[in-house]
C-alpha cells in the first residue's frame, strides 16, 4: 500500500502540469487582452506606452514559454502568483475562499450519501415494484433537473414566496447553507441512488446471499452484511467523483447563490482574464481531485480485502 501511494503521488506531478498546460494554452488562445482589463477604465484610450508598462511589471511582455516556466517555479515553491484584479496572492485568496466551499460540499455529500444509499438499497429490494417506480421517477428527475433551475426555483419558494431562509449569501449559521446544499445534495442524490440500486441489484441474486436467507438470518443482517458491503465498491467510486468535483467548486449553485466559494471564484476570473487566478484554482482543483480519488483507492481495499495494490 505504501508503494502504491508514493507512485500515485508521483504520478500526479505529470497530471498537474498538464493541467496547467493546458490552462495556460486556453486562456491565452480566447478573444480577449489581459492588459485592457489592468488598465484603469476610465481611460478614453489606451496609451502605447502604459501598456508596455504593464505587461513588463506582469512579466507579460516575456515569451509564453518562459511565463509558464517561471509558473511551474513559482509553484513548486508554494507561490502562485498575484492576481491581476486585486493583486492578492492567489494561493492566499484560494485558501480564503475554500472554507465556503468545503462546508457546502460537506452538507450537500452528507446529504447525498444518506438518502442516495438508503433509496437506492429500498429501491433495489422492491424491484419491479411502486416503491422502486417512485423512487427512480424521482432520481431521474433529480439527474435530468438543471441545478440553475431548481436553485432560483428553491430561492423563490423557501426565499420570497414563504420567506424563511435568505435566498442567498454567505452568513452566520447553517440557514444560509440550506438552500445551495439542497441544491446540490438532490442532484447527487439521484446519481447515487440509481448506481446503489444498480449495484445491490447485481450481489442480490448472488448464491452466498441466497445461502445466508437459507440459514436463517435476519432480513437486516443480509442487508447490510452481506449486500451492502458487497455492493460498495461502485457506490464508493461515484461518491468520490461527486465529492471531488464539488470541492473544487460547484460553479453554477455558487454562481447562482451568490455563495464565496472557489467555483465562483473560478468563473469571475475568467470572465476577467485573470490568468493567474484561474491557474492557481484549477491546480487547486486538480490536486484536490486527485488526492480525493487515491483515498478512495485507499478505501476499496478497506471495504474489500481482496483488492490488493503495489504490484501492477
Amino acid at each position: 500500500m505504501g508503494t502504491y501511494i508514493a507512485r500515485k503521488l508521483l504520478l500526479l506531478i505529470p497530471i498537474l502540469i498538464g493541467v496547467t498546460l493546458i490552462t495556460f494554452i486556453l486562456m491565452r488562445i480566447i478573444p480577449g487582452d489581459p492588459v485592457l482589463q489592468l488598465m484603469d477604465p476610465r481611460a478614453a484610450k489606451v496609451d502605447p506606452e502604459v501598456a508596455a508598462q504593464i505587461k513588463a511589471y506582469w512579466g507579460l511582455d516575456k515569451p509564453a514559454y518562459v511565463q509558464y516556466l517561471k509558473f511551474i517555479w513559482n509553484a513548486l515553491h508554494g507561490h502562485l502568483g498575484y492576481s491581476y484584479r486585486s493583486n492578492q496572492d492567489v494561493l492566499k485568496v484560494i485558501l480564503e475562499r475554500f472554507p465556503a466551499t468545503l462546508k457546502l460540499t460537506l452538507l450537500s455529500m452528507g446529504f447525498a450519501i444518506f438518502f442516495g444509499i438508503l433509496i437506492g438499497v429500498i429501491s433495489a429490494i422492491k424491484h419491479n415494484t411502486f416503491i422502486d417506480v417512485i423512487s427512480m421517477t424521482i432520481a431521474l428527475i433529480g439527474v435530468s433537473t438543471p441545478i440553475f433551475w431548481l436553485g432560483l426555483i428553491l430561492m423563490y419558494i423557501f426565499g420570497v414566496a414563504w420567506p424563511i431562509l435568505p435566498p442567498s449569501g454567505y452568513g452566520p449559521g447553517i440557514t444560509y447553507l440550506i438552500l445551495p446544499s439542497l441544491t446540490l445534495g438532490y442532484a447527487v442524490t439521484a446519481f447515487i441512488s440509481r448506481i446503489s440500486r444498480s449495484s445491490v441489484l447485481n450481489i442480490i441474486g448472488m448464491d452466498y446471499v441466497i445461502t445466508a436467507r437459507a440459514k436463517g438470518l435476519s432480513e437486516k443482517i443480509v442487508i447490510y452484511k452481506h449486500i451492502l458491503k458487497n455492493a460498495l465498491i461502485p457506490i464508493v467510486t461515484i461518491i468520490g467523483i461527486e465529492t471531488g468535483w464539488l470541492l473544487g467548486g460547484a460553479i453554477v449553485t455558487e454562481t447562482v447563490f451568490s455563495w464565496p466559494g472557489i467555483g465562483r471564484l473560478l468563473i469571475e476570473s475568467i470572465m476577467a482574464r485573470d490568468l493567474p487566478m484561474v491557474q492557481g484554482c484549477i491546480l487547486f482543483i486538480a490536486l484536490l481531485f486527485s488526492l480525493v480519488n487515491l483515498i478512495v483507492d485507499i478505501i476499496y481495499s478497506l471495504i474489500d480485502p481482496r483488492v490488493k495494490y503495489g504490484r501492477s
